[in-house]
């Protein structure tokens, strides 16, 4: 009962970061259509697209914080092994335990304050300087995609304490 519950739980976590990979892959080809027509329209016609500049800072912003889950998901963030490698089977899970640990720990700390910023900016009601466009719902979706890392590292913690192995691409 309880596995099945931390099953559900994990692929609903697995489920979300995947959706976040799709939504930044979006935002990516969007920037970039953006990016290009602005050009275009630049340099052919002389009539720039007016705040791009600020349309991509704000797609950027959400661009980056999309893809953290989904690359902690797939275990497609920088790792060093050069001397994990030499260590025994037991000293490697202790240290996977401890930096799961840490690194959950610490991007909880990282979205608790992200949050927090979030309503601050909503409270002033911050808006970007040329289109006036409100800023907290950029800030909302990054605190989002550092949420899900969080829920990840902590699906990543369960499964190095407890030892179970991982389904591929859940």
């Amino acid at each position: 009962m309880l596995i099945n519950l931390a099953a559900n739980i994990k692929g609903k976590i697995y489920w979300a970061s995947r959706l976040l990979n799709v939504i930044g892959t979006v935002v990516v080809m969007s920037m970039m259509l953006l990016i290009t027509v602005d050009v275009i329209l630049r340099n052919t016609i002389n009539r720039p697209i007016q705040g791009s500049f600020e349309i991509v800072e704000f797609m950027m912003a959400v661009l980056v914080f999309c893809f953290f889950a989904n690359g902690q998901r797939e275990k497609g963030n920088v790792n060093v092994e050069m001397f994990v490698r030499r260590l025994s089977v037991k000293a490697r899970r202790i240290l996977n335990i401890f930096n799961y640990f840490l690194a959950t720990g610490f991007f909880i700390l990282v979205t608790i304050q992200m949050f927090r910023e979030t309503y601050s900016i909503y409270s002033r009601y911050d808006v970007s300087p040329s289109l006036h466009i409100p800023e907290y719902p950029f800030m909302l979706a990054a605190s989002v995609g550092v949420l899900f890392l969080s829920l990840v590292l902590l699906v990543d913690l369960f499964v190095a304490i407890f030892d179970a192995k991982p389904k591929e691409n859940m």
